[in-house]
């Protein structure tokens, strides 16, 4: 517990440094995109890179002194995740570059698990791989999946707390001090933005943390998968209508957010949440954050009967 304290302030001040460094590098790399959720769209620095380094000192200490090789594997995920991320938001990968480049990411911790059988290391790579992609396709607001993935670790920590788990706390702590940190300047009104880097780096990671923790873990990323499901859904209908190109909502004059109603749309988590009123951006991430703090408690419920349930029958 004193390593998991010390390696948290640490990594927080390893977190701040980075933060204050993103837009210099941000600026030098020339990574910027546009708040488009805004009347005046500002172009905002893209520095979701600034995620990685305390996540790197937190699991690369923490896999040797421990001899973890799941948080080795866990460390190679995140550099890997946050190098993909960044090609793209330099380059803009074409939708088949990017897929390909996804599935690279979870390799390392499906071999870790190989060990556990070929099944496990299967379901671990599968849910990593549907992690990273659902985390990068929820709508860009300020402080939606910072806010959102910030409830979830803290749900995986207190489930690692309770069995105990080192690896999962360890894994857990790491990525949601790096992520607190980066919300003070996501949230509303953004003075960062995450980018590919930040949003691939977050998925990925915090879907091992969940694989880690417990096999209940997950339930606390539903706001997330549910997103991905109804963009799932989205790309059946795109094959069956090419034109398909318009944004699922847009933004008045007033500056709130209304669905699109056309046919043409993807159908997404925050276009489901304005379905019936507009609604402003800071309401539709208070309402994102809701429903991750309701998946997080079920999370933490259903971990805590499942694990009664397993000592009860030992």
């Amino acid at each position: 517990m004193l390593f998991s304290a010390s390696a948290a302030l640490s990594s927080t001040l390893i977190a701040v440094a980075a933060l204050y460094a993103g837009p210099r590098i941000a600026e030098v790399l020339g990574l910027f995109g546009r708040d488009v959720h805004k009347l005046d769209k500002p172009v905002l620095p893209l520095c979701g890179f600034s995620i990685l380094p305390p996540i790197f000192f937190a699991y690369a200490a923490s896999s040797l002194l421990m001899h973890s090789l799941a948080l080795a594997a866990l460390l190679i995920t995140a550099i890997t995740s946050c190098c993909i991320g960044l090609v793209d938001d330099l380059f803009q990968l074409s939708t088949w570059e990017k897929t390909a480049a996804l599935l690279l990411i979870p390799l390392p911790l499906a071999a870790v698990w190989l060990g556990e059988g070929f099944v496990s290391a299967l379901t671990c790579y599968a849910f990593v791989v549907a992690s990273t992609a659902s985390a990068n396709s929820l709508d860009v607001l300020n402080g939606s999946l910072t806010g959102s993935s910030s409830i979830a670790l803290a749900a995986f920590l207190l489930i690692a707390l309770l069995a105990p788990d080192n690896e999962a706390l360890i894994a857990s702590l790491g990525l949601l001090v790096a992520v607190l940190v980066f919300h003070t300047r996501n949230a509303f009104p953004a003075k960062h933005l995450l980018g590919d880097s930040g949003s691939l780096l977050i998925g990925a990671v915090a879907g091992a943390c969940a694989w880690l923790t417990h096999s209940f873990a997950a339930v606390a990323l539903a706001p997330q998968f549910t997103n991905a499901a109804l963009l799932t859904y989205s790309a059946i209908r795109l094959r069956k209508n090419p034109t398909y190109a318009e944004r699922p909502v847009y933004l008045d004059e007033k500056g709130l957010i209304h669905a699109n109603t056309s046919d043409n749309t993807p159908s997404t988590l925050v276009k489901l949440l304005v379905s019936k009123r507009p609604l402003s951006e800071q309401e539709i991430v208070l309402r994102i954050q809701l429903l991750s703090a309701f998946s997080a408690i079920a999370a933490v419920l259903l971990c805590t009967a499942s694990s009664m349930h397993f000592w009860s029958l030992s």
